[in-house]
């Protein structure tokens, strides 16, 4: 991360203290941040996978795959880390964990 942030004045053309007076805890819609030279096009993956294509000189027409980092989870990957994990807030689910004896 800080090397990108590194990086990125030189390619908006921006001071570092510009980008931090800008941007620093602030949220942008796309838009804003086009009109403020934080972006440089708009657009979804498709648009920035056909950027990163022809910043690679990879042809248009050439597929790529795409790789997720780090890869999602299972769903079984997914119950069983918060099952594992307990409750988040105790107060708002008394027992939880608990063992339940059963009453005849």
């Amino acid at each position: 991360m800080a090397t990108s942030c590194a990086r990125w004045p030189s390619r908006v053309h921006r001071t570092p203290e510009e980008i931090d007076h800008l941007a620093q805890g602030r949220v942008w819609t796309g838009q804003q941040a086009k009109a403020v030279g934080l972006v440089d096009a708009l657009g979804g993956l498709s648009r920035a996978v056909a950027l990163a294509k022809q910043r690679a000189k990879i042809s248009a027409d050439d597929d790529v795959e795409l790789v997720m980092y780090p890869p999602p989870k299972s769903f079984y990957e997914l119950l069983t880390r918060r099952c594992l994990a307990g409750p988040r807030h105790p107060r708002l689910t008394p027992g939880f964990g608990q063992s339940v004896e059963r009453r005849a």
